[in-house]
């Protein structure tokens, strides 16, 4: 883990920013995005970093229902840089999320392979080689309370939208070998969608 930044509300607006700050080496950039609107998804969103087009790596994204979608940059610039997203659906009612960064990660084959929820009990399991770690985006849209995060793991993005106080957006990661179970916990809630994906370590680096 390097660094994490959250979003701003970006609940019915068509583009937002916000800063992040990478540094260190084999560098791997992840922005995760989340939230629910009755007509229109995510899957036409892009992201950017320094003016970079992020890659989408996936999620849940359909129409009038609960989304969850990750982007990845290889190498991302160090430094002080702005998280770009654009072409979001006009009006679309609950949005936010944040970005996280890495370093160690291989930069030929940084990602396996993506499991997504769109809607259960907001725990997926991702399957982590020696070294690796996951790295998940969360929509909560009907706790009373932040969720909270599996024993294991570690919250690195907590967005609670200001526009309503039962939505969060969150981001986490953790660590381990074989199947991992990325999980969530939130008093009140049901109202999920999840993405994460594991993050592959570059061999040789300390």
């Amino acid at each position: 883990f390097d660094a994490m930044a959250n979003s701003p509300d970006m609940s019915n607006q068509t583009s937002s920013s916000w800063t992040h700050t990478t540094s260190g080496s084999n560098r791997y950039l992840v922005v995760g995005l989340s939230g629910w609107d009755n007509a229109d998804s995510l899957g036409n969103v892009n992201v950017s970093y320094n003016g970079v087009a992020m890659t989408k790596l996936g999620g849940a994204q359909a129409n009038n229902n609960n989304n969850a979608v990750l982007w990845g940059l290889v190498n991302p610039a160090t430094g002080s840089h702005t998280v770009s997203v654009t072409t979001i659906p006009s009006g679309y009612s609950e949005l936010g999320g944040g970005s996280v960064s890495f370093t160690n990660v291989d930069q030929t084959t940084p990602t396996g392979s993506i499991v997504i929820e769109g809607g259960g009990d907001g725990s997926v399991n991702i399957a982590l080689a020696a070294g690796d770690m996951g790295v998940d985006v969360l929509y909560s849209g009907s706790g009373t309370q932040a969720p909270v995060i599996g024993a294991n793991g570690i919250q690195r993005v907590n967005a609670h939208l200001t526009s309503n106080a039962e939505k969060w957006m969150m981001m986490g990661t953790e660590a381990g070998s074989g199947t991992v179970t990325m999980s969530w916990t939130d008093a009140g809630g049901s109202d999920y969608a999840q993405a994460a994906i594991p993050l592959k370590y570059a061999s040789g680096t300390p």
